[in-house]
């Protein structure tokens, strides 16, 4: 006998890896059919919305850097070449300097374009003609009169000035054309804010604009705003390809990323591009940008010339002061001791204290350029001053090992020393205010543009292909997500091999999903029904078997001939009545492959009831709607039609549905026999299936639960056990009421149904602790309504493909069966 002792998961469950891959694996076979509508129609969605998306035209532009011809003032004073511009760095061509210019020349801080249908106005426009026509060409009409304002191909704006106050920046304006080149600026709420004609300045509520070209049907509406400086900048900024040229080799890099890894270093030459849906705006802002740099470049080189000419000019009086002192103190003390004739050791002091102070003085005059920036305090003077106490401190060094001198030699060396690096130094200033006066009318750049941008004949995009690609691979993990999450947000199980492999619970049968039972259920729910019933009619009512503890072999003899075949009279089953088999599945459709799936577990009944103590069969389920009273009546039918006397019980006393699928609602039955108002020989009822009866469930009772502990019930069962050759008993679920536990403990045998997708797991699971506590004898479970999809579509293709191959060629049924 089948029981379980320890109910839980499995071995196998505990392993879960396999299982969860071929469960995702699974539910993708299971949703292909989704998946692969959700590819498609992303893939469409992406076309549409790429096709709507307006040819795009690049234009570039190439510039290089050259040696700056100008000289610069070292620290020391003295004039070297200066070092190639800086201004192809790529935070330099994107500073708001370059800028700015650019965005006032090229009108990037004003936009104006019709107000279309998203995608829908775009794809109308392009391929109803309006994309391709010319500039005059007449705008195409409104599909409907209701989107009559918005543009349709064929319309074109052109603002060339727009001027409004700091409220209205960054914010959108309509511009409605009403016919012979006239037009109304309206706010964001509607309010007008000024009428016009194109080709004249307009103006109103502090809002001023002129149009060059208006060309629309009367109601058309454009949207039109001023972006402040800033905004316009950025998004400049933002929009500007920079591809630094080193050599042969080229690193590719929009402006974000702006050739990060050259951000500190000028490059050899730097193209710039701009991509822009108008060919000819495309060059003219990368024309725009170029020439903006140059401009640039030149100003900030003119400026700095300046500001060191300003510098040089205001330090050459100091400077020629300085010599003139010390020329003057020179001569009073040649004056007064006389031209001495220096030794070699005097000279060699004089030329390394020269080189000292010549240091020294070149750190001054930088520290007084650098004071004109900075303050004292400031970290670049701090360094200045530091340079300039090590010279000093090296020179008091120097000095202190020319013991050797006199006096008279050490004054007369520091006296020529103050003259020869004060003269070097205002002679040096001079030649520098020279170089600068003459740089002041140099007009060259130190940037130097090899080519300019033409407009570009082809566009570079949209990739419509790769829009349409990457559409189409976000609908497939879209679709492929939404399979697994659907597939995991459901707590049913789904075969029979999962249930197994989790639960240890032997599946002894797999039921399809019918749509023919579905059908059966509409016409069953939609006809009313009588509500009489036939009796027994052979047996006398002395004969009758009652509830008696201690039933006897005569009684139990006594009900099988009640119920074989040869004792029910011809036509009193249907005196009267309306018995009937035409909402069973297996009478209906005999060869549907859900019967065929009831044929399978009516065979592996047959083999699982060998040794059993009884052939009763409890038919139970863990929650509602898992089909069981569908499994009972339709095996009891082909357990019937296979020759067996079967009886089917109705023990769910509290909705009561077996009765009605043979038109025998409202007869007395299994509460009215516990109840002691009937006897079992009233209550059995034949059906209109040869070989089957029906105890039904009877009159409801208010103590269901009460009903079935009684002795009674065990007897009741038992004594039809002993008259039929299979009792099946519907029970309710056994999760729900404890009324499926009562019946389990004494069955011989019990089935447990679960719903396919739809009965969780966790349910099984209590389902099976329940009927273990109640020592029932679980011979395994049935998955009913299985779905066919493509992970089991080739293991169920097998009964349909063999049942239509043996079916009749005329259709007609067979012409006999048994039962």
């Amino acid at each position: 006998m089948i029981t379980f002792t320890e109910v839980g998961l499995s071995a196998a469950s505990r392993q879960p890896g396999s299982r969860v891959r071929w469960g995702a694996v699974r539910a993708l076979l299971d949703h292909a059919g989704w998946i692969l509508a959700a590819t498609l129609f992303g893939a469409l969605c992406g076309a549409l919305y790429a096709w709507s998306l307006p040819a795009m035209y690049e234009a570039d532009v190439l510039v290089r850097p050259e040696s700056a011809r100008r000289l610069a003032l070292n620290a020391q004073g003295t004039a070297n070449a200066g070092q190639p511009a800086d201004e192809l760095r790529p935070d330099a061509m994107t500073s708001r300097a370059v800028l700015t210019p650019v965005v006032r020349e090229t009108r990037l801080d004003i936009a104006a374009a019709p107000r279309t249908v998203p995608v829908v106005g775009a794809l109308w426009a392009r391929f109803a003609g309006g994309a391709q026509a010319g500039p005059r060409s007449t705008p195409l009409a409104a599909p409907l009169e209701s989107l009559s304002a918005y543009a349709w191909g064929g319309e074109r704006i052109d603002l060339i000035a727009l001027n409004v106050p700091d409220a209205l920046l960054n914010q959108p304006l309509t511009l409605v054309a009403q016919g012979d080149q006239r037009f109304r600026l309206l706010g964001e709420d509607g309010a007008v804010l000024l009428t016009g004609k194109v080709g004249d300045i307009a103006r109103g509520s502090g809002v001023s604009l002129k149009l060059a070209q208006l060309t629309a049907r009367a109601g058309t509406e454009f949207v039109v705003m001023r972006r402040d400086a800033i905004t316009a900048v950025e998004l400049l900024a933002r929009g500007l390809k920079l591809e630094p040229q080193r050599g042969a080799a080229t690193a590719t890099a929009p402006n974000g990323a702006a050739a990060g890894a050259a951000a500190g270093a000028a490059a050899d030459a730097v193209r710039i591009a701009w991509r822009d849906a108008d060919r000819e705006h495309a060059a003219a802002v990368v024309n725009a940008v170029a020439r903006s740099i140059v401009d640039t470049q030149v100003g900030h080189r003119r400026e700095q010339d300046n500001q060191q000419l300003d510098f040089v000019t205001s330090e050459l009086p100091r400077v020629k002061a300085e010599l003139e002192a010390a020329e003057a103190a020179l001569a009073r003390y040649r004056a007064r001791a006389g031209s001495l004739q220096p030794s070699q050791e005097s000279q060699s002091y004089l030329s390394g204290s020269i080189e000292y102070q010549r240091q020294i003085s070149g750190l001054r005059l930088e520290r007084a350029r650098l004071l004109r920036n900075f303050m004292p305090q400031s970290q670049e003077v701090r360094a200045i001053d530091e340079q300039i106490e090590q010279l000093r401190g090296d020179r008091r060094s120097m000095d202190s090992r020319r013991q050797g001198l006199s006096e008279a030699e050490r004054e007369s060396g520091a006296l020529s020393r103050d003259v020869k690096v004060a003269e070097d130094m205002y002679m040096s200033l001079r030649r520098q205010a020279q170089l600068l006066s003459l740089a002041q009318s140099d007009q060259s750049s130190d940037v130097r543009l090899v080519d300019l941008a033409v407009a570009p004949a082809l566009p570079v995009g949209p990739d419509r292909a790769l829009v349409t690609g990457l559409a189409a691979l976000l609908g497939l993990l879209a679709g492929s997500g939404v399979a697994a999450l659907k597939s995991r947000a459901s707590r049913g199980m789904e075969s029979a091999a999962a249930i197994e492999g989790s639960l240890a619970l032997p599946m002894v049968g797999e039921v399809v999903f019918s749509p023919e039972q579905l059908e059966l259920e509409r016409k069953s729910l939609a006809q009313p029904r009588p509500l009489r019933a036939p009796v027994l009619s052979v047996c006398e009512p002395g004969q009758a078997v009652r509830l008696a503890r201690g039933t006897d072999d005569a009684a139990r003899a006594s009900l099988r001939h009640c119920v074989s075949t040869a004792s029910v009279r011809p036509g009193a089953a249907h005196e009267d009545t309306v018995l009937h088999d035409r909402y069973l599945l297996a009478r209906q459709y005999p060869h549907a492959p859900a019967v065929e799936g009831l044929r399978t577990l009516r065979a592996s009944l047959h083999f699982a009831m060998d040794g059993a103590a009884n052939h009763i069969v409890a038919i139970t389920s863990a929650s509602v709607g898992a089909g069981k009273t569908f499994g009972a009546v339709n095996l009891a039918v082909l357990a019937a039609e296979a020759g067996m006397r079967v009886l089917v019980v109705d023990a769910d006393l509290r909705r009561a549905r077996v009765a009605g699928q043979f038109g025998l609602e409202g007869t007395l039955g299994l509460a009215d026999l516990l109840g002691g108002a009937l006897t079992l020989h009233d209550a059995i009822q034949p059906t209109a299936v040869g070989g089957l009866w029906l105890l039904s469930a009877g009159t409801r009772p208010a103590n269901p639960s009460e009903l079935l502990m009684l002795p009674a019930l065990r007897e009741v069962l038992l004594t039809c056990a002993a008259g039929f050759d299979l009792v099946l008993v519907d029970t309710p679920p056994i999760l729900a009421v404890a009324d499926a536990a009562l019946v389990s403990r004494v069955a011989g045998a019990t089935l447990l149904f679960v719903r396919a997708g739809n009965t969780p797991q966790e349910k099984v699971v209590e389902a099976l602790k329940y009927l273990d506590r109640a020592h029932a004898n679980v011979i395994g479970g049935v998955l009913n309504g299985l779905q066919v999809r493509r992970s089991n579509r080739e293991r169920c293709a097998e009964t349909s493909d063999y049942l239509r191959a043996s079916a009749p060629e005329d259709g007609t049924v067979p012409a006999w069966r048994i039962g």
